[in-house]
């Protein structure tokens, strides 16, 4: 699966995938969310969930990321771009050509 982090719209025959996760104290409960488009912006796929007792941001946010690369192995799409505003996590992904 080759990995490529813009902000872009995505090339021909590429797909982006954006993730985002966030965490409600009140209810001890994390959220994801994931969406994946093509290169015209039309969506391809989404998954949404909860993460319950999970109260760390980052491990919410790590979480949306795993999920939107199995959503797109899932789905058959192996040339990705992936967007979250995790800055740590986003570091950690591979880059092109790595």
């Amino acid at each position: 699966m080759e990995i490529i982090t813009t902000l872009e719209t995505p090339g021909s025959g590429r797909y982006k995938l954006n993730f985002d996760g966030a965490v409600n104290k009140a209810t001890k409960m994390g959220g994801i969310g994931v969406i994946t488009k093509n290169g015209e912006g039309a969506v391809m796929g989404a998954y949404a969930g909860s993460l319950p007792g999970i109260l760390c941001p980052f491990i919410v946010e790590a979480n949306a990321a795993i999920c939107s690369l199995k959503l797109a192995q899932q789905i058959g799409f192996y040339s990705i771009e992936i967007k979250g505003d995790a800055l740590g996590i986003m570091r950690k992904l591979p880059r092109e050509g790595e």
